[in-house]
């Protein structure tokens, strides 16, 4: 943590720089990053305000009960407010069976304007699948913030079962997230890769796929069926 090191004190008072910022910034990361980066100082009469209206334990990860797992994680808390035995996530490890996602995502509830969907499907010009479906990729399931739905071409079950540690790639594309892999195959006698290309965003895919395609790597011929459908279920 270089960004710390700007501020004089032991571990207690560095934990205490943490936790400031965690309450003022309502754990933002980018806004915590930002005042750290920045050399804010601390305010101690605020410090001490917010500090009242704290009702729960915490952990910082500067704390050596911090989740290790988190750490793996792209922008990790750097404060971890919990209720319970903090034992259970020390050890966790990606694959294991935990739920790390977010809530304020989820929490809006705000509705679907359907004439907009209806004009918005209408130029959908891929197949996609969403993570409430069987054949989503269960190695997205286990990491930070994955897509609700990616947007693909090829054969979707060679994500379905991959793993952490198998040949693929999940990385970014144009700022957004992308998975790919391939497998030895063969078209119509002739050796190939089948493949899978999926993004997180429709318009991200076709600028992928251009990028996939210009390798002139051969690949088993999809075209035939790109209209777009949602998998089966």
């Amino acid at each position: 943590m270089d960004l710390l090191f700007s501020y004089k004190g032991g571990d207690e008072f560095m934990n205490n720089v943490l936790l400031y910022f965690a309450l003022k910034h309502d754990g933002d990361f980018k806004k915590i990053y930002e005042s750290l980066k920045a050399k804010e100082p601390v305010d101690e009469n605020e410090f001490i305000k917010l500090k009242r209206v704290l009702k729960t334990k915490y952990v910082t990860i500067l704390d050596s009960n911090y989740p290790d797992f988190l750490k793996q994680v792209s922008c990790p808390p750097f404060v971890l407010f919990y209720e319970g035995n903090l034992k259970l996530a020390k050890d966790l490890e990606v694959g294991d069976a935990f739920i790390y996602s977010s809530f304020n995502n989820l929490k809006a509830k705000e509705p679907v304007d359907e004439n907009e969907f209806i004009k918005l499907k209408r130029g959908l010009k891929t197949k996609y699948v969403t993570i409430l479906d069987n054949n989503y990729p269960t190695v997205l399931k286990q990491i930070a913030c994955p897509p609700f739905v990616l947007f693909y071409e090829g054969n979707i079950r060679l994500a379905k079962d991959l793993e952490v540690g198998d040949a693929f790639i999940y990385s970014s594309f144009n700022s957004k997230r992308y998975l790919s892999t391939v497998e030895p195959s063969a078209d119509r006698g002739k050796f190939c890769f089948d493949y899978i290309i999926a993004s997180e965003s429709h318009d991200n895919f076709f600028k992928l796929r251009e990028h996939v395609m210009d390798k002139k790597v051969p690949l088993k011929d999809y075209s035939k069926n790109t209209k777009h459908k949602q998998q089966e279920r």
